[in-house]
């Protein structure tokens, strides 16, 4: 019984020290690719999003409302310069990577980008560092207890006229993380806002615990069941950042005809 012991131990241990190095090491890739690229223009963006933060990440009142509801909208978290600067560095990510879907099918031009050092090739500073801040960073760290590493994930999502938007059923994730939603263009009800249900995600986190565990589970276990069907709609000007928790049940909505959704989204996995 005592060997069982030390050797649940000694692998806690390992896989601890696994994720420190892989911190240290995405830290450390993080400071060469910034000095590599270093230029005039990095350092101006780099001033501006860290003033941008300053100003409009408020601890205290994001956590809290995080933790009840689930969720929480700045809005016109950035001034119009940023914005048209944010929109045109989104249509060039659209240009240099490949769609995830058929865009004919899906009506959903997605792209998947995991490499940060790609933004710093390209010049796209300003993506960058809304995604890299140590402001934003300190925050999450508060919020799961523990450090980590941040917006491991990117997509740039542009989704077109639709009445069956993907995932457009109530769910939640099958991984927790927090997103971080930068709306490029103005999301109203006609642009198919994300729809979520306030403070499901308490609930839905024991869930996904019990079900994680489970062998017998289907893949679509992560599907909820909302007896209303009615939500709260994530309705926001271009320019404004949702923060959201992914064990909040919440779902794509229709996007009319003529109408379109514009969003770069990041996750920050616990």
């Amino acid at each position: 019984m005592k060997k069982k012991y030390l050797v649940i131990l000694f692998n806690i241990l390992i896989n601890n020290m696994k994720k420190y190095l892989k911190n240290k090491i995405y830290l450390y890739k993080e400071y060469l690719n910034r000095k590599i690229h270093s230029d005039s223009e990095m350092n101006f963006y780099e001033h501006e999003v860290k003033s941008v933060y300053k100003k409009q990440l408020k601890h205290e009142k994001i956590i809290n409302n995080l933790k009840s509801n689930g969720f929480y909208i700045i809005d016109n978290f950035l001034d119009g310069k940023l914005v048209k600067k944010l929109k045109i560095e989104f249509d060039l990510m659209l240009k240099l990577k490949k769609n995830h879907f058929d865009v004919e099918k899906t009506k959903t031009i997605q792209i998947r980008n995991y490499d940060k050092s790609f933004y710093l090739k390209n010049k796209l500073y300003l993506i960058y560092f809304l995604f890299s801040n140590k402001n934003l960073k300190e925050l999450l760290e508060r919020l799961f207890g523990k450090k980590l590493i941040l917006n491991s994930e990117i997509f740039f999502q542009r989704t077109l006229g639709t009445t069956v938007p993907l995932a457009g059923k109530f769910h939640f994730d099958k991984e927790r993380s927090i997103k971080l939603w930068f709306y490029i263009n103005d999301c109203g009800e006609d642009n198919g806002p994300l729809e979520c249900i306030k403070g499901s995600h308490i609930d839905n986190k024991i869930l996904r615990d019990n079900l994680k565990s489970m062998k017998s589970k289907t893949n679509d276990y992560n599907l909820v069941s909302n007896k209303s069907n009615i939500g709260t709609k994530l309705i926001a000007k271009s320019g404004s950042l949702v923060i959201f928790d992914s064990d909040l049940s919440h779902k794509a909505t229709p996007v009319k005809s003529g109408h379109f959704r514009e969003i770069i989204r990041g996750a920050t996995f616990s």
